[in-house]
């Protein structure tokens, strides 16, 4: 009867040292629907509040692609990204990136912030992110299967 106490222990003293790692996967269907039409629906920890105004400011020419959302889509797309935004974060790991980041700075892209940059660097090879099958750096799903759920760690 006692055998099943010990790997609940185990778990519960490694669980936390998990969730540190982890971003909370995206819960709005818009987000979602929308984002995850053309692309991984990113987590909005990975980028502050500034960085998702500017990107949605820029939606008619979203990275060289022209994206086409009802007002009322981009209104609740943006506030989420807002609401959730990695300088307002309660996530350790969306904190991390906000830390990375520095103080008054916007990157556009995810790959552009250093946090990122550097769990990269020298892990993956250049010829990686040039095959068409990655698709590029963007693409988290290629290397990091459970992206979605916000587990980046491993495969």
């Amino acid at each position: 009867m006692r055998n099943w106490i010990i790997p609940i222990v185990v778990l519960g003293v490694a669980l936390p040292a998990w969730a540190d790692e982890h971003l909370p996967p995206v819960t709005s269907e818009t987000v979602k629907t929308e984002c995850g039409a053309c692309h991984m629906a990113f987590q909005p920890q990975f980028l502050p509040r500034e960085s998702w105004r500017k990107i949605m400011r820029r939606l008619p020419r979203h990275f060289g692609s022209k994206v086409d959302l009802t007002e009322a889509a981009r209104r609740e797309i943006e506030a989420y990204h807002l609401a959730n935004a990695a300088d307002v974060s309660d996530s350790p790991e969306g904190r991390r990136f906000h830390e990375s980041i520095g103080t008054g700075a916007a990157p556009l892209r995810i790959t552009h912030v250093p946090r990122w940059a550097a769990e990269h660097r020298g892990a993956v090879e250049p010829a990686v992110w040039a095959d068409w099958r990655t698709g590029g750096k963007a693409n988290c799903r290629a290397c990091h299967r459970s992206a979605d759920a916000g587990w980046y760690e491993g495969n």
